[in-house]
């Protein structure tokens, strides 16, 4: 019987030895855990802080695109580009012939001679 209860307690000692060696490997992995969760974490609060500056950019650049539509809101361009042209040829080539003063008549206008 003797045998008997060494051999039992061998057994023992080996299971108690093995469940030593899972605890610790359960607790290597549960700390591997707790360290990705809190990265997770960090990550998540970043990415929450990147979300609130990017409202944040999206509402000033809308701001500034209003702002803008209302500084150029006065100038109006028109709807067919020729039109513009045939106004300014009006204004170069005007319909009358100029007539410019002879020089006896600048000789008045500036008291010359």
């Amino acid at each position: 019987k003797l045998e008997e209860i060494e051999e039992v307690s061998t057994q023992l000692a080996d299971l108690v030895k093995a469940i030593s060696q899972a605890a610790k490997e359960q607790a290597e992995s549960s700390e591997n855990i707790s360290a990705t969760m809190k990265e997770v974490g960090e990550m998540t609060s970043q990415a929450s802080v990147q979300g609130k500056l990017t409202a944040l950019s999206i509402t000033n650049l809308a701001d500034t695109s209003k702002h803008l539509r209302e500084s150029v809101e006065a100038f109006k361009l028109r709807d067919d580009p020729a039109d513009d042209i045939d106004a300014n040829l009006d204004i170069i080539s005007p319909q009358e012939e100029t007539q410019y003063p002879e020089d006896e008549d600048l000789d008045v206008l500036y008291e010359v001679g």
